[in-house]
């Protein structure tokens, strides 16, 4: 399938676009639609959050360039109004990817926040696609990652994915600078769009494993995940990408709706 072989070429794109993100994030570390809606899994607005960890970031999406939050590209982001939202409506970041949108590895809006380097960290968000949403033909389309700073270099990019090019679509988690593809081995059921998702994902570079989990169910576990050594997770992004540098454009007008976004990590 073209999207295996995806990463790499992915990876020499984003990575040629450091010295621009390397400006982004030395300035920010210097500085210190409708539809039906998923329940909130049993166990907490977060289930799967570690106990203890600290809060990074835990933001509404009732604004843009808030809460720690800021664009860097721009783009068609607007603030959406929408009282099915399942944590804190009615306000959501909506993100159009209109008829003629372009894959090339660069989304309609990247909202990114810098911080402190954690070793560890949990990302707990809900999303949902619009219906029908055209996925990309290399089966990518990206919805979150952490990147790796090291020397003001990025060093590891961590993708958190809807992984498909038709329904039925799956998840993955992508080490992207590894080349390394993580792949659903738990459940298996298919990952619907037009309705609201809780999504998880728990990076854990102090025992190499990783975790994911949508509306609590566990999708993925892996151990000895080949982290980039010595390096911390310094930035978050919801930078929702439509496949990569393959080539292709959206023939049909679709949307990526967040709710909220509550982040933790562990030094």
């Amino acid at each position: 399938m073209e999207w295996l072989n995806y990463a790499s070429n992915s990876a020499q794109v984003r990575l040629g676009r450091a010295a621009f993100r390397k400006a982004l994030v030395a300035a920010a570390l210097s500085a210190a639609a409708c539809g039906q809606t998923e329940t909130v899994p049993p166990g907490g607005r977060w289930p799967n959050a570690p106990a203890g960890w600290t809060v990074i970031n835990d933001y509404d999406m009732h604004a843009l360039n808030n809460g720690g939050w800021t664009n860097d590209v721009g783009g068609t982001i607007t603030i959406g109004n929408d009282p099915s939202a399942p944590l804190s409506p009615p306000s959501v970041w909506h993100i159009p990817f209109p008829i003629g949108f372009p894959a090339g590895g660069v989304s309609p809006a990247n909202e990114y926040l810098a911080t402190a380097g954690f070793s560890d960290v949990y990302v707990g968000l809900w999303v949902r696609f619009s219906n029908p949403w055209q996925g990309h033909p290399t089966g990518r389309n990206k919805i979150f990652d952490y990147l790796d700073i090291s020397g003001g270099s990025i060093v590891g990019i961590y993708f958190l994915e809807l992984l498909g090019s038709a329904p039925p679509y799956h998840t993955i988690v992508i080490l992207q600078t590894q080349s390394v593809n993580l792949d659903e081995n738990q459940d298996t059921t298919p990952t619907t769009v037009g309705v609201w998702h809780q999504w998880e994902m728990l990076l854990k570079r102090s025992d190499g494993t990783a975790k994911w989990w949508i509306d609590g169910k566990l999708k993925g576990s892996y151990t000895n995940v080949p982290y980039t050594a010595g390096a911390k997770f310094t930035q978050a992004e919801v930078n929702p990408i439509w496949g990569g540098v393959s080539p292709g454009a959206k023939t049909e007008n679709d949307f990526i709706d967040y709710d909220h976004v509550h982040l933790t990590g562990h030094p």
